[in-house]
């Protein structure tokens, strides 16, 4: 290792060129320990400092314009480590007036060179030696020369293996895998599910499938059409209903489940022993045309004293027709209870879904002209669709009194 140092005018720029500073000798490691600028003139000049690597023909600027002041000096803060052939090269702003320095040590055992690693090779990048790359076969290799758009899974004269790709283990991020006995921890399922037949199969220890609700939504299961453009949703009872209980699917051939709200044709059912009607007790006294909703009752009981002669429509409900509720073939029966004061009132007239019903057969012949006074009239009424909004219609009237 020697020592050296000598002062060398560095001139201004002509094109491209620089004042080589100092040139590494090839097959050497050079250490610059001191590289001192002085300015022999009275005036300002600016000085831009180079390194220019041998290995990729490439420059880095260290300085770009510094000015040192006129008669002053500039050393370069750092230490600059050179491989073979790399140089260190200047500019100024004038010629001759700035005059480099510099001592180095060199060094000619062999110096050792590291890996750069660069990722996954591309046909578009430059590479140099010892560059590491990953290719499209899993392999992993380095540069033994520079070389661009030499694939190195056959470009063997550019490229050495550096390690191969492994045998697949059990378990890859995109391999297909068969898992037994394995615990999963809040797993993530993407996508469809299911088992070799393509069906989904779940053997919970309980046999119970439990999905939890939470941020005040009910657990849920959605069922959807074969297109699945839209679905059925089974949900849990809200929390406030306090409800624990289970529900057994119906017997027998196959069938649909009863709704509360839907119209449903129910067959071959047998009632439990208590038969109940739905009943409205309603306040309002009777008179006017009085809309009778058959889809929430069958019976309507009036406990105010009549004011007036009254009409009674029936009707599906207000958004339904009693067309619309009955299919042809079907019959229907309600009744209409009146209470009266010491002045009574009666029905004038039957309408369904508005229109005055003609004829009306009424028990005995004779439509009611009169009340019971400080009684309770029962009007039932039997209505048969025989055709769309066409129908034959039964009534009767009943008067009750208080017996003491």
């Amino acid at each position: 290792m020697a020592l050296k140092g000598k002062p060398i005018s560095v001139s201004a720029t002509h094109g491209n060129t620089a004042t080589d500073i100092y040139t590494a000798p090839t097959s050497t490691e050079s250490a610059v320990h001191t590289l001192y600028f002085s300015n022999t003139t009275g005036s300002a000049i600016t000085l831009t400092l180079k390194v220019f690597n041998s290995a990729d023909n490439s420059t880095v600027t260290l300085l770009d314009t510094y000015s040192i002041a006129g008669d002053g000096e500039y050393t370069f803060p750092k230490v600059l480590t050179l491989a073979g052939a790399d140089k260190i090269q200047a500019t100024a702003s004038v010629s001759s007036g700035l005059v480099a320095y510099y001592s180095v040590s060199e060094s000619t055992a062999t110096v050792a060179q590291g890996f750069t690693a660069r990722g996954v090779w591309s046909n578009s990048s430059n590479y140099v030696k010892n560059d590491i790359v990953s290719a499209s076969n899993g392999n992993s290799y380095v540069a033994s020369q520079a070389s661009s758009n030499q694939n190195p899974t056959t470009a063997t004269a550019y490229w050495t293996v550096l390690s191969t790709k492994g045998d697949q283990g059990d378990v890859s991020l995109t391999g297909t895998q068969t898992l037994t006995n394995k615990t999963l921890t809040s797993p993530v399922l993407g996508g469809t599910t299911t088992t070799a037949s393509g069906n989904l199969v779940v053997n919970p220890a309980t046999q119970i499938v439990e999905v939890y609700g939470g941020n005040s939504v009910e657990g849920a299961i959605k069922l959807n059409c074969h297109v699945n453009s839209h679905g059925q949703t089974v949900k849990a009872q809200p929390h406030a209903q306090n409800v624990t209980n289970t529900m057994l699917l119906p017997k027998g051939s196959n069938s649909t489940l009863v709704s509360e709200i839907a119209d449903q044709e129910l067959s071959s059912k047998t009632m439990g022993s208590l038969l109940r009607e739905k009943s409205t007790v309603n306040t309002t006294a009777t008179t006017g045309t009085i809309d009778f909703d058959v889809k929430t009752q069958n019976v309507q009981l009036r406990t105010t004293n009549a004011s007036a002669n009254f009409i009674l429509n029936i009707r599906g409900d207000a958004s339904t027709s009693l067309n619309n509720s009955m299919a042809t073939g079907e019959s229907i029966s309600i009744a209409f209870e009146v209470k009266q004061g010491s002045t009574a009132y009666y029905m004038t007239a039957v309408k369904i879904d508005g229109s005055t019903v003609s004829p009306v057969y009424w028990q005995g012949g004779t439509a009611p002209d009169s009340g019971t006074a400080d009684g309770i009239d029962s009007y039932v009424i039997n209505i048969t669709k025989t055709a769309s909004a066409t129908y034959f219609v039964l009534a009767s009237l009943t008067a009750f009194t208080s017996v003491s």
